[in-house]
């Protein structure tokens, strides 16, 4: 078998991974990996095997024509924040597209709530789909107790989501929350504590625009590792703000970075700090760009989220890549700091920034032994004390990205992903679909252009 750069494999031994290059050699053809949990390997390529791609494509996945494939099926596309350290879920249904999906389950949970009711109703739906989206059931058991009819096409399944799928809104916004188009679904509730959305959608649809879909349809906690040549921008029209504050010659330098902010403030899901843009700065050189950056707010009153003034704060002083730094804001107790992280390390120096933020959680991180620096600190616990308490994190970092997942008392995952257009380059798709994600619920609102 052959691979290409950014393909996903896995290895018996060393696990999933994505291809870096590869080596002609015949039987002995060599192919290096950079390995999820073990890092840059080359193996003999006859020891790899291809992640199929119903578990999450891991690259941009190509454009195909808009007729259907064989075997095609449709994803359902979970967007909670508990969901997974992703932010999101993915589970492949084998139905040929979404109509023919509800007809079946219409039909199932009808002879289902016979034999026993709406507990026999939740666990099939819930069985049938891999997870339970809130509110989904509804519109099974509200069929259930009435008479029927099996709806013959997608404007049929429309009404009678309109009419019976149950969303957190009021009733003149049903048509804004539950969209049908496309033979696509996309819902948007909250479950009396986040916001959420859902969506089914046909494959051949995900692989036909996947600029918009390739994030949400992503399954793995870790990126890609490869990168390209640079020069690339987005294609639709995702919102994105410069990061004021930044030293003026780096508007003379090469690339761009994008730091995507996909967190959570109360029960607001989706009001997220934005996706910010620094022009001029490339990963490998982004620490030192923020550790000499002075983020005051502007006349206009745009200010920088306490996320990358942190992270501005969590880079030592010899550091150029943000790589460490996004490591010690795994350690850091970020959802310790509560309402006092407001204007902690704004419009200040960077040691100063760095001692406001750790004074702000005084007594939860401790100097490392023999540590060479302050910079050098882990959280004060064990890793049991710290799962315990609900604390965890997900670190993923690569030459020209970076990513972090955190999770609080509650359970809620946040995601912090920098990428610089190196590695946009050689996942345009991925890159695109994750400002697009980050932009609207609903990937189709996002315009081109």
């Amino acid at each position: 078998m052959s691979f290409a750069p950014g393909q996903r494999v896995s290895h018996k031994t060393f696990g999933e991974g994505t291809v870096l290059r590869t080596q002609p050699g015949g039987a002995n053809a060599k192919v290096t990996v950079s390995f999820d949990a073990s890092g840059e390997r080359a193996v003999l390529a006859s020891f790899l095997a291809a992640v199929l791609a119903m578990d999450g494509p891991a690259t941009a996945p190509a454009v195909a024509s808009s007729d259907a494939r064989e075997g095609d099926g449709v994803l359902l596309l979970y967007r909670h924040k508990r969901a997974a350290p992703i932010g999101h879920s993915v589970h492949r249904l084998h139905d040929a597209s979404v109509l023919a999906l509800f007809r079946r389950l219409f039909a199932q949970t009808r002879a289902a709530f016979e034999k026993g009711g709406e507990d026999a109703v939740h666990k099939l739906v819930r069985a049938e789909l891999g997870a339970a989206p809130y509110g989904f059931v509804t519109v099974f058991t509200a069929a259930c107790q009435r008479p029927f009819a099996l709806p013959e096409t997608d404007d049929a399944l429309y009404r009678a989501l309109l009419r019976d799928l149950y969303v957190e809104c009021a009733p003149p916004s049903r048509t804004e929350f539950i969209r049908m188009s496309e033979g696509a679904l996309c819902v948007r509730t909250d479950d009396d504590e986040v916001d959420l959305a859902y969506a089914l959608v046909p494959e051949a649809l995900v692989r036909e625009d996947p600029a918009r879909w390739a994030w949400w349809s992503f399954a793995h906690e870790r990126l890609p590792a490869v990168a390209g040549a640079g020069g690339w921008r987005p294609s639709l029209d995702v919102r994105v703000r410069p990061l004021p504050g930044l030293r003026d010659e780096l508007a003379l330098g090469v690339g761009r970075t994008w730091v995507v902010l996909l967190t959570s403030y109360d029960s607001d899901t989706f009001g997220f700090p934005g996706t910010f843009v620094l022009e001029g700065v490339r990963m490998p050189d982004l620490g030192r760009a923020l550790r000499e950056a002075r983020p005051a707010p502007t006349a206009t009153g745009r200010r920088w989220p306490y996320e990358l003034r942190l992270l501005r704060a969590m880079v030592a002083p010899d550091e150029a890549h943000i790589g460490p730094a996004m490591q010690r804001c795994a350690e850091f107790p970020v959802h310790r700091l509560g309402g006092s992280s407001g204007r902690l390390g704004e419009d200040a120096n960077h040691q100063d920034a760095f001692d406001a933020f750790v004074e702000a959680v005084e007594g939860q991180i401790e100097p490392l032994p023999r540590a060479r620096s302050k910079w050098a600190f882990a959280r004060a616990a064990t890793p049991e004390q710290r799962e315990a308490r609900g604390d965890a994190a997900v670190v993923d970092v690569g030459a020209h990205h970076a990513a972090l997942s955190t999770a609080g008392s509650h359970r809620y995952f946040d995601q912090w992903i920098v990428f610089d257009d190196c590695w946009a380059s050689a996942n345009p798709a991925l890159a695109e679909g994750l400002l697009v994600f980050a932009t609207s619920w609903d990937p189709r609102t996002v315009e081109g252009s």
